[in-house]
């Protein structure tokens, strides 16, 4: 038995490097990895650009649960895109 919230740190840690390396994500806001039987569902959080498109910001998310189902065999991730400018500061990321 295992807990639906219970994953290895090093797990998720796997899993944001992957979305860090879709092209238009500038960071990782969060990571929920959930079990759900022997399946494992994510809801996550993206920064982009502001200037990001509502169409490219969706076929990132896209391309995130996409890399991720590839990856790691997981069943479904729920992205989320969350502008960040930064032009005005660097600094507002991480």
């Amino acid at each position: 038995m295992r807990l639906t919230e219970g994953f290895d740190p090093a797990s998720i840690e796997k899993y944001s490097k992957t979305i860090r390396e879709v092209p238009g994500v500038i960071a990782v806001q969060g990571i929920e990895p959930r079990w759900l039987g022997d399946q494992v569902v994510m809801k996550i959080g993206v920064y982009l650009d502001d200037d990001t498109n509502l169409k490219t910001a969706f076929m990132i998310g896209e391309k995130v649960e996409h890399a991720l189902m590839e990856q790691y065999d997981i069943l479904d991730a729920d992205v989320m895109a969350y502008p960040v400018s930064l032009r005005d500061n660097p600094a507002n990321v991480d």
